[in-house]
């Protein structure tokens, strides 16, 4: 049997920047004037997508060095080619070509540095080298060791952020722009009529920004919030909610009361084709909500509900009681699943009827339903996951409904064994709904 072993391949930049058609980044600038951004910054609509679209996290731009460095992935793969390159890039040492490819010492000073071996990398005979296995690496990707342009991340995974203060804007965002602005500053003072010594001096300016770039983005490649360990090997689920439980002994056997803001962001599929199709009178409250002097688009409700789910409150009374007639309306025929983990077999699964709660961040349970799952109201938080289908929500309350499914008054383990007991915070409920 052949395993297959993974393999990394250095980027090559300029084809990436022609086949998606990136765009460049010029300015260093947040915004060009009040509330408009940059056309040509860090931070561009125009380059980068929509602020708080999708496309803002995977659009990338690109930066014009204006002269010629090595890929900072590449950077210590050709250090370690041979001791007399190293000595060539950090200025440590002399040499010239010879005719024949081979590097020999000289005593002019100006065969030196990183711009001098980007001049003379090509003609370099890489079999006279120290290590042939790095030697043979750079001989075949050369085109791609050497960049005039940087890669720009997009926008979305380091966006600026704006929060307002009792007297003041203060605009925040990631350390990585900052070398951005650095390396921007460096490629605008660079020019063809510069003087020799500096343009060398710049050029290995430019090296030394795109290493600090490539460092950051190690950075958060690794540990345990980095992207491999805190992003690809963690479970995220589109549409679904981390809420808080509280008692609700109002609430009928196998219904979950969960507050509107929360039910708008789970169910937006369904909101927004309904306000888009259907309601006018929505579209024109947001355009005013929003302050809007155009008509308002998918993008713009998906951010608002985003910010909702924080702020339920800044919101008019008028639009708030329609989206939750809205919210209501959509809900009214289906269920969703909810569970506590860790989940050990289908006991540890339901599925309940939605009831919209006009207020409030947690999720509402019957306490009857709490023993089932093993919850309590402690803090306890439920993991909640809409079912969209007619077909999925039909065989959720067939398979995971207390008032439709028989399975559910039954344990795995034993038929004999009854899951809905009234334990302490039942009987807590019952007594506090009793006590009059």
């Amino acid at each position: 049997m052949q395993t297959q072993s993974l393999s990394i391949h250095l980027l090559d930049i300029r084809k990436f920047i022609e086949e998606n058609n990136i765009k460049q980044v010029t300015s260093s600038k947040v915004y060009l004037s009040k509330n408009k951004l940059d056309p040509n910054g860090l931070f561009s609509e125009e380059i980068f997508g929509r602020y708080g679209s999708p496309d803002r996290r995977k659009t990338f731009g690109y930066i014009d060095l204006k002269t010629m460095i090595i890929h900072p992935e590449a950077w210590e793969i050709v250090l370690g080619c041979d001791p007399r390159i190293k000595k060539i890039i950090t200025e440590s040492g002399n040499y010239k070509l010879t005719n024949d490819g081979d590097l020999v010492e000289s005593s002019d000073t100006n065969e030196t540095g990183l711009l001098y071996f980007t001049q003379i990398c090509k003609n370099i005979d890489y079999s006279k080298m120290k290590n042939q296995r790095i030697a043979n690496f750079i001989k075949q990707n050369l085109d791609k060791i050497l960049i005039n342009k940087m890669l720009v991340l997009p926008a979305g995974i380091r966006d600026v952020i704006i929060s307002k203060t009792t007297q003041k804007t203060m605009i925040q965002y990631s350390d990585i722009v900052n070398l951005y602005s650095r390396l921007l500053y460096i490629c605008n003072n660079i020019s063809g009529n510069l003087p020799a010594e500096i343009l060398k001096s710049l050029t290995m300016s430019v090296q030394k920004v795109c290493l600090e770039i490539r460092d950051w983005i190690h950075s958060r490649l690794s540990g345990k919030q980095g992207l491999m360990r805190g992003n690809l090997l963690k479970k995220r689920v589109d549409y679904s909610a981390d809420l808080v439980v509280k008692p609700d002994p109002k609430l009928p056997l196998g219904t979950v009361g969960i507050p509107w803001q929360i039910l708008l962001k789970l169910y937006q599929l369904f909101v927004i084709h309904r306000i888009m199709q259907k309601d006018k009178d929505v579209l024109a409250l947001l355009q005013s909500e929003l302050h809007l002097d155009r008509e308002v688009d998918v993008d713009d409700i998906m951010n608002y509900f985003k910010t909702l789910v924080y702020n339920p409150n800044n919101i008019s009374p008028q639009l708030k009681d329609r989206l939750i007639e809205i919210i209501k309306d959509v809900v009214k025929d289906k269920v969703i699943l909810y569970k506590r983990d860790p989940v050990e077999n289908r006991d540890s699964i339901l599925a309940a009827n939605i009831e919209v709660y006009p207020d409030g961040f947690g999720a509402a349970l019957n306490p009857l339903d709490l023993p089932r799952t093993g919850g309590d109201f402690d803090g306890d938080t439920y993991k909640f996951f809409p079912v969209f289908t007619k077909q999925a929500n039909e065989q959720a309350k067939k398979k995971f409904h207390p008032k439709y499914s028989k399975n559910i008054w039954t344990t795995v383990g034993s038929i004999n064994n009854f899951p809905y007991t009234i334990e302490l915070n039942a009987a807590t409920a019952i007594f506090r709904a009793t006590k009059q």
